[in-house]
């Protein structure tokens, strides 16, 4: 059908997925967040769903700390503060974008480099930009410096992501089991 992906949820009977805005600074904007390791998207919910794209790889754009460009003479600043995200460009349809801060970019100003960078957005408009150039997702991989997961697919539209399982009940039933020996272990 389309690309294998997990969803991390604290919800144990998540009844269907949905689009939110992260409450954290460092996300990609708006949609679904999924994972390619099951592993990864433990990290977002304890309850991780199988599911499963509706659409394939050449309407994903992706960006890979191997392939993405470097902005000369920023590559010790980071684009969040507590999380270190270089500045980096990446091309769509011969189009640069370059997430960069409004201080770093002021910095290139001033050194007369701004011209360097093409079209300057924040880490959060990433998403936006791929979704109006036409694709259903973004994944980013090696981006982040220093954090437990370094690689996430945002889905702009719900409708392209469907459940290929649910957690098993016997999941749910160990957790209730756990949750009972950690109250009466207190």
């Amino acid at each position: 059908m389309g690309i294998p992906v997990f969803h991390g949820s604290d919800n144990p009977r998540l009844p269907f997925i949905k689009v939110s805005t992260p409450g954290y600074s460092g996300s990609l904007g708006t949609g679904v967040y999924v994972a390619l390791e099951k592993e990864d998207a433990r990290f977002y919910g304890d309850t991780v769903y199988e599911l499963e794209t509706k659409f394939y790889w050449d309407k994903v754009l992706v960006i890979d700390g191997d392939n993405y460009d470097t902005v000369e003479g920023l590559e010790g600043y980071s684009v969040l503060v507590g999380e270190t995200v270089p500045p980096f460009s990446f091309w769509i349809a011969g189009k640069q974008h370059t997430v960069i801060t409004d201080g770093l970019f002021e910095m290139l100003e001033e050194d007369g480099r701004s011209n360097e960078v093409g079209e300057a957005i924040e880490l959060d408009q990433v998403g936006e930009v791929a979704e109006t150039a036409g694709y259903k997702a973004v994944y980013v991989e090696g981006i982040r410096f220093g954090s437990s997961v370094n690689e996430e697919m945002l889905i702009f539209d719900a409708a392209d992501v469907a459940f290929a399982a649910r957690p098993a009940k016997e999941s749910v039933r160990l957790r209730r089991f756990l949750s009972g020996v950690a109250l009466r272990d207190l």
